[in-house]
């Protein structure tokens, strides 16, 4: 396991406030519990303090208690220290130094830490994951699509929440006359709302009430091809809601063919 380390003290044990004496630069290798870890940074600093003109006695106050500690967190942990001690894998006060712990307990210790070192790398995944989806998002794939292929680690609803609601590239036309060969949709029929600045714009190529041969339609930018009739087009966007109705009415316009 790979932990990372901050010895702390105190210079009041009652309702101690601690500060930081020194931050491990690196993570580092060791094979057994945070415990036991903590317990080997801190026994290694307690004996080092004559080298740096420090008295072990005032490690601890004249009742016993603890004034020195090392709080623990695993290497992945991006919110090492943030938080309370209590959130750490392990915090060993000095005074811990001279209790042995006995194996039942240190296997405990293990089984504890395996089960906290799981959640924070479930959580580091996820993050991983939710960077995936909204980069692939953002580059031009289908939100469903993506939902698709995130399962089965996260449902549907929860990959889509991932992700951020990135405007659909469409391609608006003025048609005249049936383009049964197409793969245009007409938007009432697709159940979207046409913008007024397209109505405005489609108005200029002769889209009125008074000409029922003229009318609009919409088509995803990737599916946008020849539409025998066109007068106009031009590129647009629309929310992904109506991307999607848009792609549910091509589907079931192929399926009618």
């Amino acid at each position: 396991m790979r932990y990372v380390h901050q010895i702390e003290a105190t210079d009041s044990t009652e309702g101690p406030s601690w500060y930081v004496v020194i931050r491990g630069d690196e993570a580092e290798e060791f094979d057994g519990t945070a415990a036991a870890y903590g317990r080997e940074v801190l026994d290694n600093w307690v004996s080092d303090a004559a080298s740096r003109d420090e008295d072990e006695a005032d490690y601890t106050d004249e009742d016993g208690n603890a004034r020195l500690r090392v709080r623990v967190a695993f290497a992945e942990d991006e919110e090492a220290f943030a938080g309370p001690a209590a959130s750490d894998v392990a915090v060993i006060e000095v005074t811990d130094l001279a209790t042995q712990v006995e194996p039942e307990l240190a296997a405990v210790d293990a089984a504890r830490e395996a089960v906290l070192h799981a959640e924070v790398l479930e959580l580091l995944a996820h993050a991983q994951l939710g960077e995936a989806l909204a980069e692939a998002r953002r580059g031009g794939h289908g939100a469903n699509v993506l939902a698709e292929r995130a399962a089965p680690a996260v449902s549907r609803p929860v990959a889509l929440r991932m992700m951020p609601r990135v405007p659909v590239k469409v391609v608006w036309s003025v048609v005249r006359g049936e383009s049964p060969t197409a793969r245009i949709v007409e938007p009432g029929i697709a159940g979207i709302d046409v913008p007024d600045v397209i109505l405005e714009w489609a108005a200029g190529y002769g889209h009125s009430v008074d000409d029922p041969d003229v009318w609009i339609g919409v088509t995803l930018a990737s599916d946008a091809g020849e539409v025998p009739g066109e007068i106009a087009y031009r590129d647009g966007a629309v929310s992904e809601d109506d991307g999607e109705a848009i792609r549910r009415q091509l589907a079931e316009d192929d399926e009618n063919r």
